[in-house]
């Protein structure tokens, strides 16, 4: 219920997580563009690219995600993400592709056998709760798979296509590591023009997610990289979608937030989604009589504050100014 004397249940927060699709708010106008500009002209059979870009802790991989999951459920693309933190070669790139679509077909049972019936030699141990990779044989089929991305892609779409599904989702996220290598740049306008030349060409939805600094090293790297992407801008949230937020997740655990409490927590969040959930969680663990009043939410900005330092809080609670 999370009500008083140490009896708290799930926390409704994801500090440093993405947002669970049910918790998500806002970025209407973003989702709309990618939709209807990207999901719906894949369907239609035009491979189209985006760069979403925005801050650190705007909830990148949140609407990422969120994104995957409506054009699945709208227009059946079938959604590989792909977390690259870590990566730093094209190696290392086709081995996360590689077992991020081993793993894209957990949640349908008909995908997922088709997948692992065909990348059998890539999985270890299975289990009732999933599967280990096989890190050897990824290392060595990698540079294979690298030089032939869109072949894997396309033989992912004809496995799966009697599935009901009208194309690929691929979203490559924490990008920070790997776009330091120029080949990065020059791997993906390949991939990107190698399928606009064929014929047909793969329906293919493919997101990047970065700061801005990280597509200027891109293009830094390469020129034309500019060109290709469709860039869709996170901005902050609203205060009336932090307020629905804060009140959302509140309410699905049982707690009530007084007006008071309710404006400080957005005021100090400053619509950053990384900051909404830090404070949203020290709040959550504050209270103590399922009531969030104005003192359990002054307490959460500093605790909040305390964890994160500088980066993300301290400018808001110091200065009483917005993150920009």
């Amino acid at each position: 219920m999370g009500i008083g004397g140490g009896t708290k249940g799930k926390s409704p927060f994801y500090p440093g997580q993405p947002v669970p699709i049910e918790l998500f708010v806002g970025r209407s106008t973003q989702v709309e563009r990618i939709m209807t500009r990207g999901a719906g002209q894949v369907t239609e059979g035009k491979p189209v690219a985006v760069f979403i870009q925005g801050e650190y802790g705007i909830g990148k991989s949140s609407i990422t995600g969120y994104l995957q999951a409506l054009a699945e459920k709208q227009y059946q693309l079938h959604p590989i993400y792909t977390p690259l933190g870590g990566a730093e070669m094209i190696e290392d790139l086709a081995q996360k592709v590689l077992e991020a679509t081993l793993r894209s077909g957990a949640l349908i049972p008909q995908r997922a056998e088709k997948l692992t019936h065909w990348l059998a030699k890539y999985i270890g141990e299975q289990s009732l709760f999933g599967f280990t990779i096989r890190a050897d044989a990824l290392q060595q089929d990698a540079p294979s798979i690298a030089s032939g991305m869109l072949p894997f892609l396309n033989e992912v779409y004809a496995r799966l296509r009697d599935t009901g599904i009208t194309g690929i989702f691929l979203a490559l996220d924490e990008i920070n590591g790997i776009t330091r290598n120029p080949k990065f740049a020059h791997f993906i306008k390949g991939l990107v023009d190698a399928n606009a030349l064929a014929n047909p060409p793969l329906p293919l939805l493919l997101v990047l997610c970065g700061v801005q600094d990280r597509r200027r090293e891109m293009i830094e790297h390469h020129e034309p990289i500019e060109r290709i992407f469709d860039v869709v801008e996170i901005d902050p949230l609203r205060p009336n979608e932090v307020s629905d937020f804060f009140n959302r997740a509140f309410s699905s655990v049982n707690l009530r937030i007084e007006d008071d409490a309710l404006k400080s927590m957005v005021h100090y969040s400053a619509g950053f989604p990384k900051i909404m959930h830090l404070v949203g969680d020290a709040a959550y663990w504050r209270d103590m009589d399922g009531v969030v009043d104005y003192q359990d939410a002054i307490d959460a900005v500093y605790m909040a504050a305390d964890e994160v330092g500088k980066k993300f809080v301290d400018q808001q609670v110091f200065t009483n100014q917005y993150i920009v």
